[in-house]
């Protein structure tokens, strides 16, 4: 909903903006992802540090270097992306950038899963692009009792998403799935660590979904896709997780890697049921069948198809459009389906409103977001009100299986309580 072209400026500021924040820091501000092309306004001082002056060219790879009367004005366009940017100098900027402070993790978690609470969620699920060290990050503050959400972590077997990410040896990709396996431990009613995610493509706003047929790209080029992960480094993760009883999470978006996943799935001897496809972008209606005839469980959002269906009908066209998110259809193929916020509105109300309007009731839509994602996520003792179970429990102000839909997104929440214990208070009620 918001956009560096809603500010009154209809830009982001300039170098000579920045300057007066500071001139002895470089200075970043960068456009959300996920738009491409993107934009990003830098100061005098982080131009210096990136080499960019008059003499620089006008673009670079897919990089547009803005100038004023021959001087960068310290805005840059194009492929600068903070994830998936996958552009070599754009990427080979940002390591030269301090963006990433370690010392940043816990409070700003903290502050997030505080955001959180106040939406009324209360268990969170990390499985894409999540790393060893970002789930020690947890464990200390689980360690200090700060948690005020239960987390579900999975490693990724191989991180490609951000500029930072290098390519793994053989040798390095086996030894995350062993690290993985060994690190399982569902014994925590706070933290638990299960399983091990595998992505080959990326999404489609770069123009990274691996598709069968070309598409428009972000700058009006066919493409297919972009692999970051072999078939084959994908092939050995299956076989792996069949083998040692490891929970495995395909994070999948396009038909072209649908079609390897369920090939190699099919030829997987002893396939354990439970195994989660992530995403699902575009899923055909066969494609959906098998998924389901090997025990798959779905997590996905129906936010994707709210904020992107332009896009897709831009680049896709009518046809795809209708195989976007099929909510409908995974549910009706008997798949256990959790849904959350991974992206569009964060209000998980007008999540569950939006959801209804592609074809669920709305206790089916409800469901998703409670009981049947505590399914998924393997979590017994959430999702559910009912003797014995975790008293996760938010107060609202309206009834959400009745009233007008429209009206839905609307709902605020009072209270959330964490196992009894009050993680958000609004003042409106007495316990």
């Amino acid at each position: 909903r918001r956009s560096w072209r809603d500010l009154l400026e209809g830009e982001l500021p300039d170098r000579t903006v920045l300057d007066r924040a500071s001139r002895e820091h470089p200075v970043l501000i960068q456009a959300w992802s996920p738009v491409t092309p993107n934009v990003v306004a830098l100061n005098s001082a982080g131009l210096e540090l990136l080499g960019i002056g008059p003499d620089s060219p006008d673009r670079v790879e897919n990089v547009w270097i803005e100038k004023r009367e021959g001087q960068p004005t310290g805005r840059l366009h194009g492929s600068v992306n903070n994830y998936y940017s996958g552009d070599p100098y754009w990427e080979s900027l940002v390591r030269r950038l301090p963006i990433f402070q370690p010392a940043a993790i816990g409070p700003g978690t903290e502050r997030a899963m505080s955001a959180y609470n106040a939406l009324g969620v209360t268990t969170v699920y990390e499985g894409h692009a999540m790393d060893f060290p970002l789930i020690e990050a947890y464990r200390w503050l689980r360690s200090e009792d700060r948690l005020s959400v239960r987390v579900l972590t999975a490693p990724e077997a191989e991180l490609y998403g951000q500029a930072a990410n290098e390519p793994l040896s053989e040798e390095d990709f086996d030894a995350r799935l062993r690290q993985a396996l060994l690190a399982v431990d569902r014994t925590d009613d706070k933290l638990r660590i299960d399983g091990v995610s595998i992505s080959r493509g990326g999404p489609c706003w770069p123009g990274f979904v691996l598709m069968r047929e070309p598409y428009t790209g972000p700058y009006g080029e066919p493409t297919t896709g972009r692999s970051f992960v072999s078939r084959e480094r994908a092939r050995r993760a299956i076989e792996f997780c069949a083998r040692e009883g490891l929970r495995l999470n395909v994070v999948s978006a396009g038909l072209a890697e649908h079609d390897d996943y369920l090939e190699d799935l099919q030829a997987t001897a002893a396939l354990p049921p439970g195994w989660i496809l992530q995403h699902g972008y575009f899923l055909e209606p066969e494609q959906i069948r098998r998924y389901a005839a090997a025990g798959f469980e779905v997590t996905t959002s129906i936010g994707f198809h709210w904020g992107k269906q332009q896009m897709i009908h831009e680049r896709f066209g009518e046809t795809l459009l209708a195989r976007f998110i099929p909510l409908r259809e995974l549910l009706d193929s008997g798949m256990t389906v959790g849904c959350g916020s991974d992206w569009g509105p964060k209000n998980i109300f007008e999540q569950i409103a939006l959801a209804c309007e592609h074809g669920l009731t709305r206790e089916e839509s409800l469901a998703t977001w409670t009981r049947e994602a505590a399914r998924v996520l393997r979590w017994e003792g959430v999702g559910t009100l009912e003797p014995g179970a975790h008293a996760d429990v938010i107060l609202v102000d309206r009834d959400p299986l009745s009233g007008d839909l429209d009206d839905l997104p609307t709902t605020r929440v009072l209270h959330t309580l964490l196992g009894g214990a009050t993680v958000f208070d609004s003042g409106a009620v007495s316990l």
